[in-house]
């Protein structure tokens, strides 16, 4: 059970994410908090300077906590804007992918996922920067890196586009060689698809993370 019980809480919202029906979910989290003594307040994206957005919304407000719904884009924003805050950060799961909240163990239902709110614990983890860019789950390189801009470029979302989006550019892909050094090993050659995995000891900030009973989890930033 939590130290301190999360009273105020914010969730972002992503309207966009997975091919999850999202009309009655503002509702649903609003109902699930006031039952259960919880204060929820919503930003939502809207794709333009969202990083920017959250962070002077968060400036203007503290909160005990702040959910990201949506998908690992979502995630990896909110996990962003709290770097060098002792805000943690939830997760509930509502993107095509959702690879990192599946990695926690984080229930993929709303509802159940929803019990972080009041059922959780604190653990470590790193985030990762690479050319600049933040990771807080995975950076891939090569093929699926490719997949993965072309899905963000797209105006479908869902496995479904994920599969399309493969087999199209599988035909003429070409793939790079890659000359990698970490503190273990070196390697060079042309993957189709690598990925470095949080955490990379060579590259990664300190971070930490929170894993409940309930399975689930959600992320705190040092």
């Amino acid at each position: 059970m939590p130290s301190q019980p999360l009273r105020l809480l914010l969730f972002v919202l992503n309207p966009i994410s997975g091919d999850v029906d999202k009309s009655n979910l503002e509702a649903t989290i609003r109902q699930y908090c006031e039952e259960r003594g919880r204060t929820a307040t919503f930003f939502h994206t809207s794709g333009s300077d969202d990083l920017a957005s959250l962070r002077k919304h968060l400036s203007e407000r503290s909160f005990d906590a702040v959910f990201a719904a949506g998908g690992d884009g979502t995630v990896s924003l909110v996990a962003e804007a709290l770097t060098n805050s002792s805000t943690p950060l939830g997760i509930i799961p509502l993107g095509s992918g959702n690879g990192l909240s599946k990695d926690l163990g984080i229930p993929q239902e709303v509802e159940q996922a929803l019990r972080l709110t009041w059922e959780y614990e604190l653990r470590t983890v790193d985030t990762l920067r690479v050319a600049g860019m933040f990771s807080a789950h995975l950076a891939d390189l090569g093929f699926n890196a490719l997949i993965v801009e072309r899905f963000d470029q797209g105006g479908v979302r869902g496995p479904a586009a994920y599969v399309r989006i493969a087999t199209q550019e599988y035909v003429a892909y070409e793939p790079a060689t890659y000359h990698i050094e970490t503190d273990l090993e070196t390697w060079e050659g042309p993957p189709l698809c690598s990925r470095l995995p949080t955490p990379a000891r060579s590259v990664a900030t300190s971070s930490s993370i929170l894993m409940g009973s309930w399975t689930m989890a959600s992320l705190k930033f040092a």
